[in-house]
């Protein structure tokens, strides 16, 4: 099973003269491995730019950093309340 983004967002920019290309940004939950879960993540994908540059203006750059503001947040807390659920399963089956 593919595992598929939390929430993902496209913004289109300018990757030279005429040219557009878009970058994805995405919220990947992290996963479980060996009974640790692991940390979650952002990823920034370019697509449509030859060289992997985009030129920002500043109203695009305001959006890019708000964006991946609001993300790391989400991540931090998602995560949080993935390691407290499974700090409070690990006392449940001591205290059995």
């Amino acid at each position: 099973m593919a595992q598929v983004p939390l929430e993902s967002f496209q913004l289109r920019v300018a990757a030279g003269k005429g040219v557009y290309g878009k970058i994805d940004i995405s919220v990947w939950q992290g996963r479980q491995k060996e009974g640790k879960a692991l940390s979650s993540s952002i990823s920034l994908r370019f697509q449509d730019l030859e060289k992997s540059v985009a030129y920002l203006n500043a109203e695009d750059a305001l959006k890019l950093s708000a964006m991946l503001h609001n993300y790391a947040v989400q991540i931090m807390r998602l995560d949080t309340e993935r390691r407290l659920l499974a700090w409070r399963e690990k006392q449940d089956v001591e205290f059995v």
